[in-house]
């Protein structure tokens, strides 16, 4: 995806010079350069397009976005909550929403945002693992496995889900499940360091529970 941008970027530039008041181009690439990390170039532009089109919403989400990738949180909270209010069913805003106030440290109110993405658009795997992720940071192991479980049927790609169970399952000490969960996040990206990571903490934990299976039998006496 990531390699995308340039090409994306290039081609909506040329047709905003030649459409400088287009205010759906803005947006669209405005948007763009927000995802490409490009935030000192499309926060602005999405500024712009607010104060033109102060009822597009998807405009305040991406903008919201880009505050938020600038650490300016509390813009950031304040327009992604204005974009919730201008539409409170596009699921985006809410996800959004979720993910600020999550990183403005404030876990708890992020949980029913990202609840509420997943209750507008069921499909929205995305959303479920940042709850699981949430969850998990606030020890809350089986919720966390509950929703990573969820991620991963409705997106069975996701390799962020099953490298989330497999985690969750090593918390709980179902070692078997979390070789099961890492086999399908290595299915699809193997040589993803996280995934890398999470087979080493496995190879650790089932050492382990083998040496310990040893001492066990060493010390019992013989019949």
């Amino acid at each position: 995806m990531a390699g995308q941008f340039p090409a994306a970027i290039r081609i909506l530039e040329q047709l905003r010079r030649e459409k400088p008041n287009d205010v759906v181009l803005m947006a669209h690439l405005g948007q763009v350069y927000v995802a490409a990390g490009r935030e000192a170039d499309g926060v602005p532009l999405l500024e712009h397009v607010i104060a033109v089109e102060p009822d597009r919403f998807e405009a305040f989400v991406d903008l919201a976005t880009g505050y938020m990738h600038q650490d300016n949180l509390a813009k950031a909270r304040a327009t992604a909550e204005r974009a919730v209010s201008l539409n409170p069913s596009y699921a985006p805003a809410h996800e959004t929403l979720g993910l600020i106030r999550w990183r403005a440290g404030d876990p708890r109110a992020a949980i029913p945002a990202f609840e509420k993405a997943v209750e507008l658009d069921p499909r929205n795997a995305r959303a479920s693992v940042w709850q699981a992720m949430v969850y998990t940071n606030l020890d809350r192991g089986s919720d966390a496995l509950a929703a990573f479980r969820r991620a991963a049927r409705t997106d069975p790609t996701s390799v962020d889900a099953w490298i989330g169970i497999a985690n969750a399952e090593m918390n709980r000490h179902d070692l078997d499940a979390a070789a099961e969960a890492l086999k399908n996040a290595q299915r699809f990206q193997p040589n993803r360091p996280a995934v890398m990571k999470t087979a080493e903490r496995l190879q650790s934990l089932q050492l382990a529970a083998e040496t310990a299976g040893k001492r066990s039998n060493r010390s019992r006496p013989n019949p």
